[in-house]
């Protein structure tokens, strides 16, 4: 099939169908511009293009030090392919917006590199299953088929591929909001990291009475702290656990197949209660509803000895903060997992002419070791090298600390050096776990990887949806419903915290969720799991 492939993919390129066609009219094509692309398209080998020829690529802005088209991985990249991209860069605050706009008005670029919403998007995008073939994107196809489930993975509403991955995939990523526990402060009030509500309950109490930071005074030290239910990093979303359910923005996840609505769980209750019991003694941060990341971030400085606990991606200092795993209602933990797979990220819209030389553009990227971790993480020699580990393996390290003194970066800001030399999580130049799992071992026995790797191992990790695009219909009206679902949570959620919940209270937010036709979004959700 791949050989039928590759012959009907020759024979489109020499009839003069190399240009994003296959979504236009026929009435619509210019025939003998198309031939000329293609006839300067090689099918394999460098360069890519005979004649160098420009294409506009929309990025999300990365970096105010260097434009994207002046980072040496960039100019590299243009000299072995003789693809020349127009970069066009847009503020992260603003790029929604700025590509909504662009899809509204039917003014698209060539490809779009970063997040594109495909459920709705894709008839504007070229289909690029035809060149995905083992002599044309030979790269693309290994991976693909070393990771099956990506040909299932990106596949659009209408069963065609729109888009290839982008950024990474990593363990590092398994969950987003970890719960770090002060390991000294448990050492001064004489206790051990807890694993069960009860036993971090002491905990706090502990910390709140004991003064473990050791100045003489007892009001100063926060027990708990956390930002937000959900969302990336600081959320309170992983601490439903030990109750049996779990929070995400989705408001799902997944056991054996099914959808569970977490809200409506009586483990959701029973996390309430606990949770207002936390506030009410003062074991909880009074700010979690309201302060800025700033704030918080400052806050949780390991040099202010202040806070016992603390809910984020990664502990400032993991040797002094330790993971806190915490078993349930099933005497195991539950965590909600990130999707590991990437859906999407590069996209080729149906304005591009010569989508093939985009697509071995990609599968140059993503050709060696060396052109990803270039793209994804900086120069090699600067910000990463190879050395030799013990028995003669091969073991990939970052050297973060050398980029930020040669170039004068921030090393508070971890996005400095990658946007500075590289694309990071926007990095078409895709970092898949092959590669990631080198880069991890020169990390040991760091408490974060450890703890990823036995979630993973353990099963003790659920999805909230699965990775890949819903058809249209599904997707918009899930949105609908979930933004007024979101909105009442939040509130629901913050009184009941703050202020304690009981039974006609819980009663009454059931009733609620009704009004918020609850059903009809859980029906929803399973179609697009079952669709999976």
């Amino acid at each position: 099939m791949k050989k039928v492939l590759y012959f009907l993919l020759s024979f489109i390129l020499i009839v003069s169908l190399a240009a994003c066609g296959t979504t236009k009219p026929d009435a619509q094509k210019d025939t003998a511009s198309e031939s000329n692309v293609t006839n300067n398209l090689n099918t394999s080998g460098l360069p890519i293009l005979n004649e160098k020829e420009e294409f506009e690529i929309y990025v999300p802005q990365m970096s105010t030090r260097i434009e994207v088209g002046k980072k040496q991985v960039v100019i590299d990249t243009e000299k072995a392919t003789n693809v020349h991209i127009k970069w066009v860069e847009v503020p992260g605050s603003s790029w929604k917006e700025k590509i909504n706009i662009l899809f509204s008005t039917d003014s698209l670029p060539d490809a779009i590199i970063g997040s594109v919403d495909l459920s709705t998007k894709y008839p504007q995008l070229t289909p690029i299953d035809e060149y995905l073939v083992e002599d044309f994107a030979p790269n693309i196809v290994s991976f693909f088929n070393s990771r099956p489930e990506y040909w299932k993975i990106l596949k659009a509403p209408d069963d065609k591929i729109y888009s290839l991955p982008t950024g990474d995939e990593t363990y590092w990523n398994v969950i987003d909001a970890q719960t770090n526990i002060n390991s000294h402060w448990l050492e001064a009030v004489g206790k051990d990291v807890p694993t069960t509500i009860d036993e971090f309950y002491d905990v706090l109490v502990a910390f709140k009475e004991g003064d473990p930071n050791g100045n003489g005074d007892t009001t100063d030290e926060i027990p708990f702290s956390f930002r937000g239910i959900w969302g990336w990093g600081t959320a309170l979303e992983n601490m439903f656990g030990p109750f049996g359910v779990l929070e995400n923005d989705a408001h799902v996840f997944i056991r054996d197949g099914k959808a569970i609505f977490s809200p409506e769980e009586d483990g959701y209750y029973r996390a309430l209660v606990w949770f207002n019991k936390l506030y009410r003694e003062g074991l909880m941060d009074e700010e979690v509803f309201t302060q800025s990341w700033e704030q918080y971030d400052a806050q949780n400085d390991p040099k202010l000895d202040k806070v016992g606990a603390y809910i984020a991606y990664n502990s400032k200092k993991e040797d002094i903060y330790l993971p806190v795993v915490l078993n349930g209602d099933s005497g195991e933990p539950m965590f909600v997992l990130n999707n590991i797979e990437v859906a999407g990220g590069f996209a080729i819209t149906n304005k591009c002419k010569n989508p093939g030389a985009l697509v071995r553009w990609y599968d140059y990227v993503n050709s060696s070791t060396k052109n990803i971790l270039e793209w994804n993480r900086g120069v090699e020699g600067e910000a990463w090298k190879f050395f030799q580990g013990e028995n003669g393996k091969t073991i990939l390290q970052l050297d973060e600390k050398a980029v930020y003194e040669k170039y004068g970066l921030e090393a508070h800001k971890k996005g400095d050096l990658r946007h500075y030399q590289a694309f990071g999580g926007t990095s078409p130049g895709f970092m898949h776990l092959g590669i990631i799992n080198q880069w991890q071992d020169s990390y040991g026995d760091r408490p974060k990887l450890l703890l990823n790797r036995k979630i993973i191992e353990s099963g003790w990790g659920y999805r909230s949806l699965p990775a890949g695009f819903a058809k249209p219909d599904n997707a918009e009206r899930r949105a609908i419903l979930l933004t007024d679902i979101t909105a009442y949570l939040d509130k629901f959620i913050a009184n009941s915290v703050v202020n304690g919940i009981d039974e006609a209270s819980w009663q009454e937010h059931l009733k609620t969720l009704d009004k918020l036709k609850v059903d009809e979004y859980k029906q929803l959700v399973q179609a697009f799991v079952d669709s999976k």
